[in-house]
């Protein structure tokens, strides 16, 4: 149950990041051009009364946009954001711990690891 929450928080976290990573074969900035709220968007709005402000509007033109990215990337919040996601990942792998060794603990393990990765589409093996 534990490794699950992890995994989901570890999960969602990496999908946040994403929406900030170009080439990721994930359309950069739709959650913030569609008003979902992500963790670097909360880290970078809390440091920022700018970026909070843009943030909020309804329509954001193309300027806010490069405006609320700048802010993202100047605070730090996208960083922060890959610590909170490192840390849930590692929380997953050692929810695994009282579990016997096995094939199916280590997959579990490397699915946990392996969403502390972001790194573009077109540079993954294929």
């Amino acid at each position: 149950r534990e490794y699950g929450f992890e995994l989901g928080l570890a999960f969602q976290l990496r999908d946040d990041l994403l929406d900030y990573s170009a080439g990721t074969g994930k359309s950069p900035m739709q959650d913030l051009r569609s008003g979902v709220v992500t963790l670097p968007l909360i880290y970078a709005a809390q440091a920022d009364s700018e970026a909070s402000a843009l943030a909020e509007k309804r329509e954001k033109q193309p300027e806010d946009i490069r405006r609320i990215m700048k802010s993202i990337k100047s605070t730090g919040a996208f960083s922060r954001t890959e610590a909170e996601l490192k840390k849930h990942g590692s929380l997953a792998v050692a929810a695994l711990a009282a579990l016997p060794a096995s094939a199916e603990r280590d997959s579990l393990v490397l699915l946990a690891q392996s969403l502390n990765s972001i790194q573009p589409a077109s540079s993954r093996k294929r």
